[in-house]
């Protein structure tokens, strides 16, 4: 995803952790995160952009923490991880990667899978599995497309090439490169590229089918993951698990544009206002449920912008205060990260009860719509500032 993150690093003192912090105690993942030398224990893990952890703790104060400075991350649910970050910690790379590869198999949400992508990258890159490593830092760069993950870009001589391990790092360094903005980022992805796409097409070819995304990790069929790993030798990479042609897919080897059904079908952006305006609440979330599953070429500012609705209006406010800060953090320079600040306004008035903390929401939301230019945003926050127009609004 690209990140805008210029207006939201100026403003996120002033409402995020500032603001947030007067809210009422919400039930948290128990998540870990040991950085700088401390453990912050109980937290629930919200995001990783710009080379930042964001993170709430049980007050409900958004934190963040700069990736360089964190030794480790654990998530609720993956001992997996845990286990292998001990493991790496003593440069047990061999023991470590079968317990990653499980990990990334059951990863949910851009948070694990980034964590859990440069975890591999790093894990690979120590025992010379160069394709391996570099598709998982394409993955990562994928995520959060900036410099500082640029240390997991491998180096050395090529590893032995196969159809999985190829076709994967192609599909996430192509994906990755679409991406890229960064002058950096962007040579580390060319040179990249330059190195693995012809690899990978003369395999295809020869193969005579197509890599599909998604069914590999590290190479490896994720039906085969949770089998023990076979010998292998330093650089041998994770190499084919099954040759089965019926595992072969579509490469994306382009941008691929919205198809008709996401414009305009049942589960189109257009669909879920429709239910939304309709008050239709529940079956709109069902719907952004699903299409958070899978959102292909969607919009995912305004999908995060939906999803934070529809929960608000399921009476899911705290799961909505969520979804509108994620909207916020990860697309701070658009009209639905405005609008996303005012929802949560409306939360922390209506459901929390701290209209301190709902007016100081609001003049980010201007600030925000000043800075982005959007006059009808800014007088739209100003009215709900005064108390002349109803925070419900906001959604309109």
């Amino acid at each position: 995803m690209m990140i805008a993150r210029a207006m939201f690093n100026s403003c996120s003192r002033m409402a995020f952790t500032v603001a947030i912090a007067s809210a009422a105690p919400i039930e948290l993942a128990a998540d870990t995160v040991s950085a700088g030398g401390s453990l912050y224990e109980n937290v629930q893990v919200q995001t990783i952009r710009a080379g930042k952890l964001f993170y709430l703790d049980s007050a409900g104060n958004l934190l963040q923490a700069p990736v360089e400075a964190i030794e480790r991350v654990r998530f609720e649910g993956l001992t997996e991880l845990e286990d292998a970050q001990r493991l790496m910690s003593k440069k047990q790379w061999e023991q470590a990667l079968p317990k990653l590869l499980v990990g990334m198999s059951k990863a949910k949400g851009d948070a694990q899978e980034l964590w859990l992508h440069a975890k591999l990258a790093e894990t690979h890159g120590a025992l010379g599995d160069f394709i391996e490593a570099a598709g998982h830092a394409a993955a990562v760069l994928d995520i959060d497309p900036v410099p500082v993950w640029l240390s997991l870009v491998p180096s050395g001589d090529m590893n032995e090439p196969t159809f999985y391990s190829t076709g994967e790092a192609d599909y996430f360094l192509k994906r990755a490169r679409r991406k890229a903005t960064d002058a950096e980022v962007v040579a580390a992805l060319d040179a990249l590229i330059a190195q693995i796409e012809p690899i990978a097409d003369e395999i295809a070819r020869e193969d005579a089918r197509r890599y599909r995304p998604g069914s590999t990790i590290s190479g490896i069929l994720i039906r085969e993951i949770a089998r023990p790993l076979p010998p292998r030798e330093p650089g041998a990479g994770g190499g084919d698990a099954s040759e089965s042609t019926t595992d072969a897919g579509e490469r994306m080897d382009g941008p691929q544009p919205p198809s008709s059904s996401e414009l305009t079908g049942p589960q189109s952006p257009a669909a879920i206002d429709g239910l939304l305006e309709d008050g239709e609440f529940v079956a709109a979330l069902a719907i952004c449920q699903r299409v958070a599953e899978n959102p292909g070429q969607r919009d995912l500012a305004q999908l995060l912008y939906q999803y934070g609705r529809a929960l608000a209006g399921s009476t899911r406010e705290a799961d909505a205060a969520v979804r509108f800060m994620q909207c916020a953090i990860e697309f701070p320079s658009t009209s639905y990260a405005i609008r996303s600040i005012m929802e949560t306004s409306a939360i922390y008035r209506e459901f929390y009860q701290k209209p301190d903390t709902a007016d100081r929401l609001l003049l980010l939301a201007v600030a925000m719509a000043e800075e982005q230019g959007d006059a009808a945003a800014a007088e739209l926050a100003r009215a709900m500032l005064a108390g002349d127009l109803s925070e419900t609004g906001s959604g309109n």
